[in-house]
């Protein structure tokens, strides 16, 4: 099973200078597994997109709202948008919306999702989220 490399990955960060899992939307699957990865407040980056070209998961947006629900940071990228059309970070977030049925604050809350698990400055990234919640406050 897929969810045993990244729940060995989970296992072994956090708390030791890592703090971020790259892809694996397979930790859905495993309920303690994202007991887990929440636990240890890992991020997870994740491409809508990519799982959508090569996943066959019948289930593929339900485990991006398994893990959103979970209150677990997902965040989300885009893989190599210069080598696959429509994979930049505002597709990703349009198929998640239309294929996803996200809405406009759950949205919201993966760019914020982004920003908290960013290595950029404590100070940066409270001006970051700032302005993320004045966007958002300007569609109300």
């Amino acid at each position: 099973m897929k969810s045993n490399n990244i729940l060995r990955v989970a296992e072994s960060i956090g708390g030791t200078g890592g703090d971020r899992i790259d892809h694996g939307l397979d930790a859905a699957e495993d309920p303690k597994l994202v007991a887990l990865i929440k636990e240890k407040s890992l991020g997870m980056t994740l491409c809508p997109w990519a799982y959508v070209r090569h996943h066959t998961e019948p289930n593929l947006f339900g485990h991006f709202r398994t893990l959103l629900d979970a209150q677990v940071k997902i965040t989300i990228g885009s893989d190599g948008p210069a080598l696959m059309e429509g994979n930049w970070v505002m597709d990703n977030l349009m198929l998640l919306k239309q294929q996803g049925n996200f809405t406009n604050n759950e949205l919201l809350t993966l760019e914020k999702n982004a920003v908290d698990v960013c290595w950029a400055a404590e100070e940066t990234k409270k001006k970051l989220a700032e302005e993320i919640d004045r966007f958002g406050n300007s569609f109300k």
